[in-house]
């Protein structure tokens, strides 16, 4: 249905489009299915699931005209009074009827709203993916300091044939022998991986003030989430606590 809808929308703006200029009928247009993406907004925006009546309401959707034909003097809140005295009074074969109704509804409704938030919890990671990507090539493009190699890098980098993709069981011994290696023998590693973070340090915290002063704060803002609750820090000015709280999520 959304594959036939969404292309039908489109060739219908295009024949408005030209018949500005133009007296005669354009040819219909091939656009191809939407894309998947397109579908789901659109079934986000037109096939929102609703709750579904219960058994009186649907026993009352059915009566009300039948009552209103036959008595249009009655007002609104009559009616309603005559519907309460009436699905009192049902049977209870009737009013088996249409609590088997309500049950079948929702269960439908059950099985739409699942779906439905399945494609808007699927449409929400896109845009933070996006989101992200986007963050990435901005810190590319404004050359943000990265994070340098961890000791444990180092000694990684050692034990690994270069050129060579490392397997798992590789990776599993080699940390295992990192593990059982002495803080003496450790300390070559140690040593270069702390000049590389002050380094860093340093680097990272003139590129924070740069951007604030170019008006990038959105760049150096921190982002912490919890219980989707979103909390953001910006860096303003000379506030040094705030610098230094960046620098260690950094």
């Amino acid at each position: 249905m959304l594959s036939s809808l969404v292309p039908n929308v489109r060739t219908k703006c295009r024949f408005l489009a030209s018949s500005v200029t133009s007296n005669s009928i354009p040819p219909p247009v091939s656009l191809g299915a939407p894309s998947i993406l397109a579908q789901r907004r659109c079934l986000m925006s037109t096939q929102r699931p609703k709750k579904p009546l219960c058994n009186f309401i649907l026993f009352c959707q059915e009566r009300r005209p039948e009552i209103v034909d036959k008595c249009p003097e009655l007002s609104f809140v009559q009616v309603s009074a005559q519907l309460g005295d009436e699905w009192k009074n049902l049977p209870n074969d009737r009013k088996q009827m249409f609590s088997a109704q309500f049950r079948e509804l929702r269960e439908k409704f059950e099985c739409q709203k699942e779906e439905f938030y399945e494609v808007k919890k699927e449409i929400q990671q896109r845009r933070k993916a996006r989101a992200r990507q986007k963050r990435k090539e901005e810190w590319e493009q404004f050359k943000k300091p990265k994070k340098p190699a961890t000791s444990f890098a180092f000694f990684l980098s050692e034990h690994f044939v270069k050129g060579e993709k490392p397997t798992t069981a590789q990776f599993v011994n080699i940390s295992e022998l990192w593990k059982n290696t002495s803080e003496e023998q450790k300390l070559p590693y140690v040593e270069r991986a702390s000049e590389l973070r002050e380094k860093y340090q340093m680097d990272l915290e003139e590129w924070k003030h740069r951007m604030v002063a170019e008006g990038r704060e959105d760049l150096v803002t921190w982002r912490k989430t919890s219980t989707d609750k979103k909390e953001r820090r910006t860096i303003k000015g000379e506030d040094n606590s705030a610098l230094d709280a960046l620098e260690k999520e950094s």
